[in-house]
C-alpha cells in the first residue's frame, strides 16, 4: 500500500504507522472511547464540582486507553517504552475510587431511568453505556490478538465507577 492516502479512502493509520480499515475493530474501540470522552465533557457541564474533578481525571486517562487501542499488537512495546499504556497504577487508582464510591453511594433499589432526576447523571449513564460498548469491542480485539489485562480491567471498572458517579450526582441534586 502507498505511504500517502487520499482523505476519502477507507483506511486509516494507527499510531506508529500501521494502516487498517476504518471498520477495523481497533478503530471502533478507540472511536467509542473518543465518544465517551466527549459525553463525559457534557457531563462535566452539569455535575457538581466534586464529580467534575473525578470526570476530568477519567477523561485524561481515556486518552491513554485510546492510544493503547490505536496501537497495533506488534507496536505495543513502543507504547510501553514511552510509558503511554494503561498501567497497574491507573487500574489501582480506579479501584480505590470504586471502593470509596461503593461505601458512600447507596445502591438503588429499582431500575434507574436516565434523565429522570439529573441531567449530569443522565450524561454519566450515557458515558457508562458507551464504555460498556468499548469493552465489548476490546474483547473482540482480544479474540484475535493480545490485549493488555490492565486495559481490560480499567475499562471494566470504569463502567461501574460511572454508574456510581451518576448515583452520587443524583444524590447531590436532591
Amino acid at each position: 500500500m502507498s505511504r500517502h492516502r487520499e482523505k476519502d479512502e477507507s483506511d486509516t493509520r494507527l499510531l506508529y504507522g500501521d494502516w487498517v480499515s476504518k471498520a477495523d475493530v481497533r478503530c471502533e474501540a478507540y472511536g467509542t472511547i473518543d465518544e465517551s470522552v466527549s459525553i463525559l465533557g457534557l457531563a462535566r457541564r452539569f455535575c457538581h464540582p466534586e464529580v467534575t474533578l473525578i470526570i476530568d481525571g477519567i477523561q485524561k486517562d481515556l486518552f491513554t486507553v485510546a492510544a493503547e487501542l490505536a496501537t497495533s499488537a506488534r507496536d505495543q512495546t513502543k507504547l510501553r517504552e514511552q510509558d503511554r499504556n494503561v498501567s497497574e497504577a491507573m487500574v489501582q487508582k480506579l479501584e480505590s475510587l470504586l471502593s470509596t464510591l461503593r461505601s458512600e453511594v447507596p445502591m438503588p433499589q429499582k431500575f434507574i431511568i436516565p434523565g429522570e432526576n439529573s441531567t449530569g447523571a443522565a450524561a454519566l449513564d450515557m458515558a457508562r453505556a458507551t464504555i460498556r460498548r468499548a469493552e465489548r469491542e476490546i474483547v473482540r480485539i482480544k479474540s484475535s490478538e493480545a490485549v493488555s489485562e490492565n486495559l481490560l480491567r480499567y475499562v471494566n471498572r470504569l463502567s461501574t465507577v460511572l454508574f456510581l458517579l451518576a448515583r452520587s450526582q443524583e444524590a447531590k441534586e436532591r
